[in-house]
């Protein structure tokens, strides 16, 4: 008796671990097929990503070569009309022209150049926008009077009548710091466009600009009485390209500026929003910027040798350069650079583009400077090596073919 409860017992152990060994096989197997399933994702997922890389860098890539291109032709336009703008007067007051013709004449000239000057203006904000994709915008942080800058602003705007129907105000709260450190040309760029922006979307009124402390920092508001912004566009309103419903009725075309001022205020480790002011009486953007600038938080030029990289505005040649979208190495101080082009005339261009060549050379020429034109880069390295103090100045185009504006500046830099 014992002996059948034993054996059965035993069956029953025997037929509980084969079931287990079943039930483990079962599991082991639906594990390795949801391993390979796992496995298949993955290989999916890495390929994908493989693809937006691709597309991203391609995208940046088309970017930077879209902005280029525009650049190089409306450059020479720009030039021309400027030239044309300077003789035609001189041509008018030597022939004896009627004076209504020569009225018409120069009122075509400032249409001409009134268009070449909002497509010069996108197409800086493309470039711009392309260096930040690449990380290559350059930044010069110094210590700046932020209350100065914003007064000059508001008397800049005040003096070429850009609000012939606002009045821009400034409240700026005496807790507020007023030196502290930050970009002087990018953020009087946000500033401008914050304002312009705030003249576009309401017909008058008051334009308000208030400045108080924030923590470590200041906090600056731009108010107007305008239109305001739908609830649902106010981030999309810093996407690229992004359209908003107030475009339609404004048609001020799909802008870069809020952007790009999205992006500089960024790049300051501060933070930048859009809101609307209540019981829907216009718009209020904000931004924020501490009083000091991380370490080597910023992307600086290997090639420049001093902090005056790219700021010249004293001289007919930093309204070229800005004009061109050059960029141009500064010797010790702005004073020095200054001097230095007066008593030395010659300034070298280089660029792979002939029309961009003839075309700044002359505006180069009509400044009584002494252009010296280049169409290679391998022929701008010799040159300046070969006699490195005979050029005052050099304009180079940063994406020739054969070789970058920025190699050709690293094969140069060791002699300057």
């Amino acid at each position: 008796m014992y002996v059948i409860w034993a054996l059965a017992l035993l069956g029953a152990i025997l037929l509980f671990i084969r079931l287990r060994q079943n039930q483990f096989v079962d599991n082991t197997r639906s594990m390795l097929e949801l391993k390979n399933d796992v496995d298949v994702l993955n290989l999916r997922l890495n390929t994908k990503s493989q693809k937006m890389e691709i597309l991203l860098n391609t995208e940046k890539h088309i970017l930077n070569n879209l902005s280029h291109e525009i650049k190089s032709p409306l450059s020479v336009v720009r030039t021309t009309i400027n030239l044309l703008s300077k003789f035609l007067p001189k041509y008018y007051k030597d022939t004896e022209m009627i004076l209504k013709e020569k009225e018409r004449v120069l009122t075509m000239v400032t249409l001409a150049n009134s268009g070449i000057e909002r497509l010069v203006a996108y197409s800086n904000n493309l470039f711009d926008l392309s260096k930040f994709a690449q990380g290559q915008m350059i930044f010069d942080i110094e210590l700046n009077n932020f209350q100065l800058m914003l007064k000059e602003i508001i008397a800049e705007c005040n003096k070429v009548n850009v609000a012939e129907k606002h009045i821009i105000s400034l409240n700026y709260v005496p807790q507020a710091e007023t030196m502290f450190e930050f970009d002087h040309t990018r953020i009087k760029k946000v500033m401008l466009n914050l304002i312009s922006n705030a003249i576009q979307y309401s017909e008058s009124g008051l334009i308000l600009i208030t400045v108080k402390p924030y923590r470590s920092g200041v906090e600056v508001s731009i108010e107007d009485e305008g239109v305001g912004i739908p609830e649902n566009e106010l981030e999309a309103i810093f996407v690229p390209f992004e359209e908003s419903s107030r475009t339609k009725s404004k048609a001020c075309g799909r802008g870069l500026v809020l952007t790009l001022a999205r992006e500089i205020i960024l790049a300051h480790h501060g933070e930048i929003w859009a809101e609307n002011r209540p019981n829907n009486r216009g718009s209020k953007f904000t931004f924020r910027l501490p009083l000091r600038q991380p370490e080597g938080g910023f992307n600086k030029a290997v090639y420049s040798k001093s902090e005056v990289f790219g700021k010249i505005y004293k001289d007919r040649i930093a309204k070229l350069l800005q004009g061109f979208g050059y960029e141009c190495n500064s010797i010790n101080s702005l004073k020095d650079l200054e001097n230095h082009i007066r008593v030395n005339k010659r300034i070298l261009i280089v660029d792979d583009d002939q029309n961009v060549l003839d075309a700044i050379s002359l505006d180069i020429y009509a400044e009584q400077y002494t252009p010296e034109p280049v169409n290679n880069a391998f022929e701008a390295v010799r040159l300046i090596k070969e006699n490195p103090l005979q050029y005052s100045l050099v304009l180079l185009d940063m994406m020739m073919p054969e070789k970058s504006g920025e190699q050709v500046v690293q094969e140069i830099y060791t002699v300057l």
